[in-house]
């Protein structure tokens, strides 16, 4: 969470530097796009038989994999873009840039004879940056280390375990930067006492802390396997592009 807190407020509404290494990608997935469809408007006016091709098992999956793939790492991105330009747009003149994140951690303590307590502990960080508004700079992502690391082929799946852009990204302050100021809280405020055998009681309690955070020194590398239904629908296709129809090729 403190990386991710400080990779937010560093990066700026707008990472001009990573948008301007991927535009040549960019641009040439709207070509290949555009071709396609106009292909695809061809082939339905001219009523051939391709018009109608239906996929059939390998055909199928190959297809399925590069629609999601291109909507996930293309198409996604690229809307992303536009929203951070519009923000970009909004935020340009502010002088201060703030993130909170927030995680449950669920605890489960012996406390022996039979006897255990549970609940979960509220971690709360809070960063903010504040911005020289002299700079022509402002509120804009010019990481390079960053950009090189987002740049490299399948990083993404790097980031699903060890979260690389974030540290990077919390390791640089931006250049408008002229002053960085973090919080991390934790709060108990309900623990429950359970007996094997005469059952459990909620206790209502109140137990919180707060630490002032050093950005330069309070950043982590800790692996954080991060996985939703839309990563392992990454990792099968990309499973199925780089290993399985390969192999499938290689048999037939």
């Amino acid at each position: 969470m403190v990386n991710q807190a400080l990779d937010e407020i560093n990066s700026g509404a707008y990472d001009l530097l990573t948008e301007l290494g991927e535009l040549p990608e960019t641009i040439s997935y709207v070509y290949s796009t555009l071709r396609r469809i106009i292909q695809a408007f061809l082939l339905v006016k001219s009523k051939e038989a391709a018009a109608r091709k239906k996929f059939k098992g390998a055909e199928l999956i190959d297809e399925l994999t590069s629609l999601w793939m291109q909507f996930r790492y293309a198409v996604g991105p690229m809307a992303y873009s536009v929203a951070d330009i519009l923000e970009y747009m909004n935020v340009s003149n502010r002088g201060y840039v703030t993130a909170r994140k927030r995680e449950d951690v669920p605890f489960e303590i012996d406390l022996g004879n039979g006897f255990t307590m549970s609940g979960d502990i509220e971690h709360r960080v809070f960063a903010k940056l504040r911005v020289d508004l002299t700079s022509q700079t402002r509120n804009l992502g010019l990481n390079p280390a960053k950009t090189l690391w987002e740049l490299t082929p399948l990083s993404f799946v790097v980031g699903w375990v060890l979260p690389i852009g974030d540290i990077l990204g919390a390791l640089v302050p931006p250049s408008s930067a002229l002053q960085t100021a973090a919080t991390h809280s934790v709060r108990i405020r309900k623990v429950k006492l359970i007996h094997k055998d005469y059952g459990n009681v909620n206790v209502d309690v109140d137990i919180y802390q707060n630490n002032v955070i050093n950005p330069s020194v309070d950043w982590r590398i800790l692996p954080d396997v991060s996985m939703n239904w839309k990563r392992v629908l990454d990792a099968l296709s990309l499973s199925w592009m780089l290993f399985i129809k390969p192999l499938w090729k290689s048999r037939q």
